[in-house]
């Protein structure tokens, strides 16, 4: 989330606030979209905040990730 909301390049993450290096966040990262952890962690999210409804369900600027189409349903 950190890279998404900053627009930082994953070599500019700083160790101190993560404890660990941005080659071991970006994998974990990856492995997380891979499987769909981060899909069901928005789901869960979404569905349990109650103005749920006004959320922008779109990719948002700068993001070079996107939801699964199955998640916008």
């Amino acid at each position: 989330m950190y890279v998404a909301t900053s627009g930082c390049a994953w070599r500019q993450l700083p160790l101190p606030v993560f404890g660990a290096s941005w080659q071991t966040v970006n994998r974990r990262f990856t492995e997380w979209s891979a499987a769909r952890v981060l899909a069901m962690l928005y789901r869960i999210l979404l569905d349990e905040h109650p103005a749920h409804q006004q959320i922008q369900k779109t990719k948002q600027h700068g993001s070079r990730v996107l939801a699964p189409d199955d998640l916008m349903a």
